[in-house]
């Protein structure tokens, strides 16, 4: 069994016994929850799932778009992500005055960035400059009304020791049973893609997770899973070798596929969970 895929399946089990129920306030939807988890990702050891499809190009994609500053969920979805339709076009946002439209998202992730912000980041690891400072923060409440939600994985922290890059992600909220995969493979693709192009080898993700849920709708598809038997697989990443510079991933159009590629993947079928939000 794979690491993450055993530790994934021991959080689902842990917030069944140990979780309480929440109504959240933004959905609405009653959601088991526990304070925290804490999961780390080493190089060697792909976070997917076997008990269930994971999407690891979409889940690049999406992080993908961050990076890019994309403001529209037809920019996340050309590149592979599809996922920011619900909430650009939810009814809430849509009656905004900064809303700009179908599809808009507003200042949200990477759009909430400055222009200089993210290339002057990313080119400060591709030479190696550490000067303990190396984070990308999604957290800017001054723009929480001109955006279609506030972050989530809201802050990643990069550190580079001894040839290695290493990330510390923190996130405020998550559904575990869509966002967890999602969000897991994101951060260990984006460390190997990142190292690869600056000349370091990959180092460990940390991923610091506050207020873990599963929704009430969830439950059957919870229960599902953790009564699958997970498949015995050796997935491998190989990126792709033509990545050289950092403007590979900012400053760049290409589709998420084309930036690694995965062979040994194989999973139980897909388990359908309803994304949630107002």
């Amino acid at each position: 069994m794979l690491k993450y895929e055993k530790d994934y399946l021991d959080a689902l089990q842990y917030i069944l016994d140990e979780g309480k129920w929440v109504k959240n306030k933004r959905t609405g939807v009653d959601c088991l929850t526990v304070p925290f988890l804490d999961f780390t990702y080493e190089p060697e050891d792909v976070p997917l799932l076997t008990v269930k499809q994971c999407y690891p190009v979409s889940s690049w994609a999406e992080r993908l778009g961050y990076w890019r500053a994309y403001d529209n969920a037809q920019q996340f979805a050309d590149i592979g992500s599809p996922t920011w339709f619900k909430d650009a076009n939810k009814d809430s946002w849509q009656n905004n005055l900064h809303c700009k439209g179908v599809d808009d998202m507003g200042r949200v992730y990477g759009a909430a960035t400055s222009p200089d912000e993210i290339p002057e980041l990313l080119n400060k690891i591709a030479m190696h400059e550490d000067d303990r400072g190396l984070i990308m923060n999604f957290w800017r409440p001054e723009l929480f009304d001109k955006g279609c939600l506030r972050p989530c994985l809201f802050q990643t922290m990069y550190t580079i020791l001894d040839g290695k890059l290493h990330t510390r992600a923190t996130q405020r909220s998550l559904d575990v049973t869509l966002g967890f995969p999602f969000n897991a493979f994101s951060l260990w693709i984006e460390n190997k893609i990142i190292s690869q192009i600056a000349g370091l080898e990959q180092g460990v993700v940390k991923h610091n997770i506050s207020n873990p849920h599963i929704y009430r709708p969830h439950l059957e598809g919870v229960y599902e899973m953790l009564d699958r038997k997970p498949l015995d697989i050796e997935p491998v990443v190989e990126v792709n070798s033509d990545l050289k510079k950092m403007e590979d991933i900012y400053d760049n159009n290409s589709h998420a596929r084309e930036y690694f590629k995965l062979t040994g993947y194989e999973h139980l079928g897909k388990i359908g969970f309803e994304m949630i939000t107002d």
